[in-house]
């Protein structure tokens, strides 16, 4: 029987997206022990303008470089034009969107929530798309052969809205308060820490290796996070 992977995340946490594809690349290579399973972490509740979210760090432009020499995550000019231009930007963030658009589309056949997250963050990242928007994921539902107008009935739909609001509570139950975070699960449906905010794959593996074969009693190795609290990456 093969363990569960939480994979605990949010689409505007930076740190989400820098680690995203090292999430995927473990669930490739641990395919045959551990599945991965995504829960929404919900960091923006309700609407914020882009603007109010990034004006609390003191050099937006700043953290995004550094993000992407820590991990290497790709910026796109038109989602970077948003972040130099936040006093102008009009720009809405809503973390129910994209859950519930990654939701949808898994209740439509695209189980591979993995896939699924990924073209949303490069939606937003790197095409600067508007995820309040639901035309920006007519694209993103065609790549996984969805009906755009089946997509559009689920996409707010009480399932869909339940699936998402089940895993907000899930989150706020264990008391995860930053992102992205990964638990192993255990048989006796205790969860183990493996990871608290960004980390390299090699020392992703290392920690998952030490949790699955539990070796040691891990809490979990501690990266840089955005902060669901004190709203800090």
């Amino acid at each position: 029987m093969k363990s569960e992977l939480i994979y605990v995340s949010d689409t505007y946490c930076l740190w989400c997206y820098a680690i995203s594809k090292t999430v995927a690349r473990v669930a490739s290579e641990y395919s045959d022990t551990l599945t991965v399973r995504i829960v929404h972490g919900g960091m923006i509740a309700g609407d914020r303008t882009l603007r109010a979210f990034f004006e609390r760090f003191p050099d937006p432009v700043g953290l995004h470089k550094h993000v992407a020499s820590v991990s290497n995550a790709n910026f796109g000019e038109p989602y970077l034009y948003q972040i130099r231009n936040l006093n102008r930007s009009k720009r809405i963030l809503n973390s129910l969107y994209p859950s519930f658009a990654i939701e949808a589309l898994g209740m439509l056949g695209a189980e591979d929530k993995l896939a699924v997250s990924a073209k949303i963050y490069e939606a937003h990242y790197v095409r600067g798309l508007d995820l309040n928007n639901l035309a920006t994921y007519a694209d993103i539902v065609a790549t996984f052969g969805v009906e755009y107008d089946d997509f559009r009935k689920h996409f707010c739909s009480p399932s869909v809205r339940a699936t998402v609001g089940e895993d907000l509570k899930w989150v706020n139950k264990v008391g995860v308060c930053g992102f992205p975070a990964l638990l192993l699960k255990r048989s006796d449906n205790h969860y183990k820490m493996v990871a608290r905010g960004f980390m390299a794959h090699q020392a992703l593996k290392q920690e998952l290796d030490l949790a699955v074969s539990e070796r040691i009693s891990v809490a979990g190795a501690a990266g840089t996070a955005c902060d669901v609290n004190n709203g800090r990456c």
